[in-house]
């Protein structure tokens, strides 16, 4: 039975960003990162932290556990 590699987090993290039409810059000024760490991100040579993964949910405005983004 053949396995199937996982989709990791940078590889979806670009894809989400470029489906929204922002570049790294972009949404490292609405998550209040920096822009070389989405890059970092982005090519799984960093993973992010719990607090980090909240900035970037906010800035695409997507929500945790039932709670909404910007309470």
């Amino acid at each position: 039975m053949e396995e199937k590699q996982a989709i990791k987090f940078g590889h979806k993290l670009k894809m989400l960003r470029k489906k929204q039409f922002l570049s790294q810059e972009d949404l490292a000024e609405l998550s209040k990162l920096d822009r070389k760490y989405i890059s970092n991100l982005e090519r799984d040579a960093s993973s992010p932290t719990l607090d980090k993964l909240y900035k970037l949910a906010a800035a695409f405005s997507i929500t945790f556990f039932g709670t909404e983004s910007g309470n």
